[in-house]
């Protein structure tokens, strides 16, 4: 899988398989914080070895396949085509065709497309368990931009807006990132929404504030207009 998805995502510059490797260790940061407690509060239960492995797998196959583009307002456009590369390998492991949907059902939830969320949220196919199983791959995905350091979040904006002006959506300035930060996490409250997510909300403030100020600069160095805003 690791071969399919160099040959397919070599060219982009944030979808590709550093990004998948890096999501794969955000979903066992998550691991490690479900079931825990402190001061701040209880983040679930633990998981268990089955949903350990169905996550993991998932964050290994979410972008197995990815254009460098979106879905254009075409929901699971780019997830399910992921799935769909991802079927071989699982076929040729034996996995159960019960296990493939819920791999299907929690690769959709990287679609940060709040129609989306609304969708897999009412799914009465999949219990809240699995629901909330599907919250924390999409925490996952976007955990490095928003909630760990401002230095890897600035890397990672840099290397998404590369990837956005290859394919002409653009360049990110400070004001596209205050708009992918609220697409992402909901502008009222700007937090990630699994349980062991909770974990990580405390860093979101100080690391939005420090790539905000960078890109600023950056902006302010180059002696350029603020980048236009740009998020579908």
């Amino acid at each position: 899988m690791a071969a399919y998805m160099d040959w397919c995502n070599a060219c982009n510059e944030y979808h590709n398989n550093f990004h998948t490797r890096k999501v794969m260790i955000n979903a066992f940061a998550l691991i490690c914080a479900a079931g825990r407690k402190d001061a701040h509060g209880e983040y679930g239960e633990p998981l268990t070895p089955r949903e350990k492995l169905e996550l993991f797998f998932s964050a290994l196959a979410h972008d197995l396949y990815h254009n460098g583009r979106d879905n254009g307002g075409e929901l699971f456009l780019l997830e399910d085509i992921s799935v769909g590369a991802a079927v071989p390998f699982m076929e040729n492991a034996g996995v159960d065709k019960n296990v493939q949907e819920r791999i299907r059902f929690l690769v959709r939830w990287t679609d940060l497309n709040p129609h989306a969320r609304q969708k897999l949220s009412s799914d009465a196919h999949f219990d809240e368990r699995t629901k909330n199983l599907g919250l924390v791959l999409s925490d996952a995905d976007i955990l490095a931009s928003v909630a760990l350091t401002a230095e890897q979040a600035l890397e990672e904006t840099i290397n998404l807006g590369k990837e956005w002006e290859a394919v002409g959506k653009g360049k990110i300035g400070a004001q596209a990132y205050l708009a992918f930060v609220d697409f992402v996490l909901g502008k009222d409250e700007r937090k990630l929404q699994s349980r062991p997510g909770r974990f990580f909300n405390p860093n979101i403030p100080k690391v939005v504030s420090g790539v905000f100020g960078k890109l600023k600069r950056m902006e302010r160095l180059h002696k350029k207009s603020p980048f236009p805003p740009y998020w579908p």
